[in-house]
């Protein structure tokens, strides 16, 4: 519909996709930070009474890795959305 009323393709998907693009990064940062901690609550809590069980520390660099890669991956996925959107006519809409 806002195609009809003469928005672009980027005006479309940013009103359609970007509501989630603060989700998502805050999803990952808060997994990442929930992942830590059950990590550490494993290793100090459940495994204290085994023997040559290592320190668990916080790896910034694999952090960072990931990081990367879930930013390409994610904005790559709603750049090929956006793309759908763009191809999508008012009559395939509307029959849906």
């Amino acid at each position: 519909m806002m195609k009809i009323f003469g928005y672009d393709e980027k005006d479309c998907s940013h009103v359609m996709l970007g509501g989630y693009r603060p989700f998502a990064y805050l999803d990952f940062a808060l997994g990442t930070g929930y992942q830590y901690g059950l990590l550490r609550i494993a290793v100090t809590v459940v495994f204290a009474d085994v023997a040559n069980v290592p320190d668990y520390r916080f790896d910034v660099k694999a952090m960072a890795v990931t990081l990367a890669l879930f930013v390409v991956l994610y904005e790559s996925i709603m750049y090929f959305y956006t793309k759908e959107i763009k191809g999508l006519s008012l009559k395939e809409i509307m029959l849906a």
